[in-house]
């Protein structure tokens, strides 16, 4: 009974005299504006490579990190988490900055953009699937945790002269890259 007594007078003095126990003012306050994480293609869609052959050397394809919000966006990284190893080697791998730069770490103001390449091979048959992640500091995503954007990788890879679903050959030849520009237009 006492120690709230004691509390009760302090609590009062302070307000007497003008005192808050707030921490900080009004402008330490302020809320930055966040950017907001697109990827494309979308997690829907994911990155299919579609049909190789065993013997081709791989097959390249495109995405794109982009802020579509008013902030800046800080994205931490950009990995691949899982590389389709269905048979103890990785069938994607050599993930890439398009723009020749080095780390998967960078800061985008609004409006800007990333993008990257993946490839793609194996030497058995198999249809392997993969996965790229994003970690960003735009919350609203949410991918198994907070600012986590997941990319489902996907390829078909079989023997030479096996016809793929569309009764066509699958690539044998030189590494392709996809001539599809992952800058296409995402209708905003």
């Amino acid at each position: 009974m006492r120690y709230a007594f004691i509390l009760a007078a302090a609590l009062t003095g302070c307000a007497s005299s003008g005192q808050t126990f707030s921490v900080g003012d009004a402008e330490n306050n302020e809320v930055k504006d966040i950017g907001s994480l697109e990827v494309y293609p979308t997690h829907d869609m994911g990155l299919d490579f579609g049909t190789v052959s065993t013997t081709s050397v791989g097959k390249m394809k495109g995405f794109r990190v982009s802020n579509i919000g008013d902030g800046s966006l800080m994205v931490t990284h950009v990995r691949i988490t899982d590389a389709g190893d269905n048979v103890g080697a990785e069938v994607f791998k050599d993930l890439r900055r398009a723009d020749g730069g080095q780390g998967t770490n960078f800061t985008l103001t609004a409006g800007q953009k990333m993008e990257f390449t993946v490839n793609a091979s194996a030497s058995v048959p198999m249809e392997a699937v993969g996965n790229i992640e994003v970690y960003a500091n735009d919350t609203t995503v949410d991918f198994g945790g907070p600012g986590k954007y997941q990319l489902p990788l996907r390829i078909r890879v079989v023997a030479p002269d096996t016809p793929d679903d569309t009764g066509e050959t699958p690539d044998t030849g030189a590494p392709t890259e996809d001539t599809s520009s992952p800058t296409t237009d995402t209708g905003r």
